[in-house]
């Protein structure tokens, strides 16, 4: 009869809450509608009639009594805020007293275990910082272990009855554009190389993209242009073998896909970050610093690859900072049954001689100046940046092998979604984002800084 009763009660236990502060509102809801469409029953006060069912008033007994988890959005706003702290410490002693890890959170904001409460700081977060898409896909791999109940059917269809039924949202088609490119042409073969001196591995790093075997052998479309001691082992057709030596083969080519467009960049004139692993515009690169591209209805029009913002770092002083445009590039060889790459947009920030800010100021600051964008600002960057890449044209070749070029296009994939927002009805004004003179309100990061030294 108790295991009867216990496993009623796990049964009853089918909700996700999300436990955020408002200032994370935005991504809430996008997590909550992402979620649901996977199947899932979410709580989330942003939409509280998602599920069909009303947002419970007794939240302590919801979380105790119907939740599977509690999936809590850390920032720097919640990690102090009264209802996000008590939701935490609930869910915290429920997992201890039913030994299981109950919570699950997500770190928005790159926290270190010094930024949060002893609780939580030696808790495994899922990171959010760089990508909600890396995140969600790193916290669906996680429900799945913990077999979280879900029912994917049911869950489109109650999102897709949520969005229509909004005020803002009419039965008006649109296109909707996405960050993910495709690569129009792949070398067929992958070719294994033994390289004698291991030495020169390192010398041809930035020049060669290939992908790392063992201590003498890789792999890469083609041979070295620099003229070393090199014997190929074999060449084979990657698309006819899921793997080699236990490496898949699609690792491999995205791999090498994505040296090829990293050195592509840094060859037309972008610059290396200090630490190696980013690449962005540098001052004076482009005319005027501005990337000048056609705009979905053709016309030209065009944005800053560098600008600058004043911040306000004290009582009456400022600091002006240069921000630079960086593409973060995450090739995909076969998630859309065709090569593509995704391309994110990261700004890279230095001081007024050019040297660049250490990662955690970077950061905030990126997040000053992008927290005005709207997606008709985001979009126009990421295709500025997808124009520079393929030198403005619809296709653009950008290696040439034995066994066939790495062709790339300059349209991203598109869609059409049978519903769209009702601008007219939108009273937000628009941030003018010319403005180079904006102070931003920043003694926060000046307090976190010296907490940091």
């Amino acid at each position: 009869m108790q295991e009867l009763i216990q496993s009623r009660a796990e049964t009853d236990q089918d909700h996700l809450f999300i436990s955020y502060a408002s200032e994370n509102g935005i991504l809430a809801e996008w997590l909550t509608l992402r979620l649901t469409a996977e199947g899932y029953k979410v709580w989330c006060d942003r939409t509280k009639l998602l599920g069909g069912e009303s947002y419970p008033l007794d939240i302590d007994k919801a979380i105790k009594e119907s939740t599977f988890r509690v999936i809590a959005l850390l920032s720097r706003e919640s990690v102090n805020k009264p209802n996000p702290v008590k939701e935490r410490t609930l869910a915290l002693n429920i997992g201890r007293e039913r030994k299981i890890d109950f919570l699950i959170p997500l770190n928005l904001d790159n926290l270190s275990p010094t930024e949060l409460d002893w609780m939580t700081s030696d808790l495994t977060f899922i990171p959010f910082h760089q990508s909600w898409a890396e995140g969600l896909n790193r916290l669906l791999k996680k429900l799945a272990q913990i077999q979280t109940p879900r029912n994917p059917v049911q869950g489109r269809e109650t999102v897709s009855k949520w969005v229509t039924s909004q005020e803002s949202v009419i039965s008006k088609s649109e296109r909707l554009w996405s960050n993910v490119v495709p690569i129009t042409e792949v070398p067929s073969h992958i070719r294994r190389y033994y390289v004698y001196n291991e030495d020169d591995i390192d010398y041809v790093r930035s020049k060669w993209p290939f992908f790392y075997q063992n201590d003498h052998e890789v792999w890469a479309f083609g041979p070295p242009e620099d003229k070393i001691p090199v014997i190929e082992r074999e060449s084979l057709d990657w698309n006819e073998f899921e793997s080699v030596d236990g490496i898949k083969t699609s690792d491999i080519v995205s791999s090498l896909l994505s040296q090829v467009l990293f050195q592509h960049c840094l060859k037309n004139g972008m610059k290396l970050s200090s630490d190696g692993r980013d690449v962005y515009f540098p001052d004076n690169l482009l005319p005027k610093n501005k990337l000048t591209f056609k705009r979905y209805d053709g016309k030209a029009v065009y944005v800053k690859a560098v600008g600058e913002r004043t911040f306000r770092v004290a009582p009456g002083v400022t600091e002006k900072s240069t921000y630079h445009l960086s593409p973060d590039i995450v090739t995909l060889p076969r998630r859309f049954h065709k090569p593509c790459y995704q391309i994110n947009l990261r700004i890279m920030w230095t001081d007024d001689q050019g040297v660049e800010y250490a990662r955690g100021k970077s950061h905030r600051r990126r997040r000053k100046l992008a927290r005005t964008w709207w997606n008709y600002q985001w979009l126009s960057r990421i295709t500025a940046l997808i124009s520079w890449i393929t030198n403005g044209q619809s296709e653009w070749s950008i290696l040439s092998t034995e066994h066939g070029k790495i062709t790339i296009s300059g349209v991203p994939i598109t869609t059409i979604s049978p519903v769209r927002i009702d601008e007219e009805h939108l009273t937000q004004i628009l941030p003018d984002e010319e403005d180079e003179t904006e102070i931003l309100d920043d003694l926060s990061e000046q307090i976190e800084e010296e907490e940091e030294q």
